[in-house]
């Protein structure tokens, strides 16, 4: 099987999903009393309240919840949208709310084409569905900020990465295909006053740890949630797969934080005769410690709101060193790596709509155990409402440097030897991506994107087209949310 089928999902999405975290867009030129408060003290609002939804679908969240810049009206319209759907769901939505009930789901699909270079030309679809349902635990049974949280994903089709001849997840789908599963069974719980947040169960890192606002609103999975290099690297498995896992976040002030994890490396999970609800430990092969701090603010707190963060991990799972060029392959444990990412807002012409220039970057560094990807450097812009009678579109832009490991390269070196084809021999690859988001209506947005591969790394394809250099790959990405459509209260979820 390529490379690009059998690794595991870079989410999202939901979810590539997730994105938590996500500013609450402007409602006027006055600063809700909410955003007063929590601007000026270190009281949160509590979970029940609706807000922005911190927990469902990646790409297919982060696309419709971080674009809008624009207040909405009741009937679910917003400036610059083509049309509105009735807001049919808001009088249910409301009584599931006054039980303690949210509901949500969505769906996501890119087409894209490999129209020059790569392994070979043509088309894929693939398509991302997800439904979700969180409990509010004080509602239902008295117990202050405290949530269950239940998300099902089905993924469909085949990456575009194996178009190109590269791992990177060019489609926002990058993972086990074909089957439903469970993607979260987990219980959240706030304390001391938003001091302490704890998130246990069945649960993965994907919208935690290495990751920031604008990680899922490309098509790509080149940082969404995460750098690709992350998942590729490391045993830990990502959305839409789970394994038992807890994480506790630790918040001195509002705006900082410090946070670690703990999760169940079982690599099985991401096999398609899979579906989540195998919840025992025989076949663990180690554990993935993520660990992470920063300082973010959001558009509420701040006209110029930001994210800096710093962090690593530790992996104890097995991984095998590839035969290549004389080394023995071995199976060994112990794998680490550290991060240093930055998001930051450098223009907002109007401070009561969120439009405005974001920049962000990062670096990803392997610091220990054999990894296919010894460094990553990204970056990026993202321009919310880039014309005025669009406030609610979004243009991004987006690229990534890697360097390849070399017994990485010597094993594909290998497989092309044994083809009797000349290899590449490239020590490192680029990943370009720009899109446009057009906000077509509430719940509803369409992304032409095209992206160009430079040395595609070929690894784990194993019939590679000799004599590739370069990929280039057009298409689009629709994503429809279903909640937002039908105007569902949303459950906000402070990771």
């Amino acid at each position: 099987m390529d490379a690009g089928e059998r690794h595991r999902t870079r989410p999202p999405v939901g979810l590539r999903s997730f994105r938590a975290k996500r500013p609450k867009p402007a409602t006027s030129s006055a600063s809700s009393p909410a955003s007063d408060t929590r601007s000026k003290s270190l009281r949160f609002p509590r979970l029940p309240e609706p807000a922005v939804h911190g927990a469902a679908a990646i790409a297919i969240y982060l696309r419709v919840m971080i674009v809008p810049a624009m207040a909405q009206s009741t009937d679910g319209s917003r400036p610059g949208d083509l049309f509105s759907f009735p807001q049919i769901g808001q009088a249910a939505g409301q009584v599931l709310k006054n039980h303690g009930i949210y509901l949500d789901a969505g769906y996501l699909n890119d087409i894209l084409a490999n129209v020059k270079g790569g392994n070979e030309t043509g088309v894929t679809s693939a398509g991302d569905a997800f439904a979700a349902v969180n409990f509010d635990m004080n509602t239902i049974a008295g117990i202050p900020n405290a949530a269950m949280h239940i998300i099902f994903d089905d993924r469909t089709g085949k990456n575009a990465s194996t178009l190109a001849g590269t791992q990177f997840g060019l489609s926002a789908i990058n993972g086990p295909s074909d089957t439903i599963r469970l993607s979260e069974f987990s219980w959240g719980q706030i304390l001391f006053d938003d001091h302490l947040r704890l998130l246990v169960g069945r649960i993965n890192p994907t919208a935690d740890f290495a990751t920031f606002d604008l990680a899922c609103s490309f098509v790509s999975n080149i940082t969404c949630s995460q750098p690709f290099a992350w998942y590729v690297n490391t045993s830990g498995v990502a959305y839409p797969v789970s394994t038992w896992g807890g994480r506790v976040t630790l918040k001195p002030t509002l705006p900082s934080y410090f946070r670690v994890g703990v999760y169940q490396d079982q690599p099985i999970q991401n096999a398609v005769t899979e579906h989540g609800f195998d919840w025992g430990i025989n076949t663990s092969t180690g554990v993935f410690i993520p660990f992470e701090a920063g300082v973010q603010t959001n558009f509420s707190s701040t006209r110029y709101p930001f994210k800096y963060d710093v962090g690593g991990y530790y992996d104890t799972g097995r991984f095998t060193v590839p035969p290549a060029s004389g080394i023995t392959d071995l199976n060994r444990r112990g794998r680490t790596g550290f991060y240093v990412q930055m998001q930051q807002t450098v223009s907002r012409p109007d401070p009561s709509t969120n439009r405005g220039l974001t920049l962000f970057g990062g670096v990803l560094a392997a610091t220990g155990g054999f990894q296919d990807y010894p460094l990553s450097v990204y970056t990026g812009a993202y321009q919310r409402g880039p014309f005025p009678s669009r406030p609610n579109d979004a243009l991004g832009f987006e690229a990534t440097y890697v360097t390849i490991n070399k017994k990485a390269r010597g094993q594909v070196i290998d497989t092309f030897d044994s083809l009797g084809l000349t290899a590449p021999n490239h020590a490192n690859e680029w990943v370009f991506e720009v899109n446009y988001n057009i906000a077509i209506a509430l719940g509803v947005s369409l992304a032409p994107v095209a992206q160009y591969v430079v040395h595609p790394d070929a690894i784990g394809f194993h019939t590679p087209r000799p004599g590739v250099d370069h990929a280039f790959v057009v298409g689009a990405q629709v994503v429809i949310n279903v909640g937002e459509m039908l105007g569902l209260p949303h459950w906000i979820r402070l990771n």
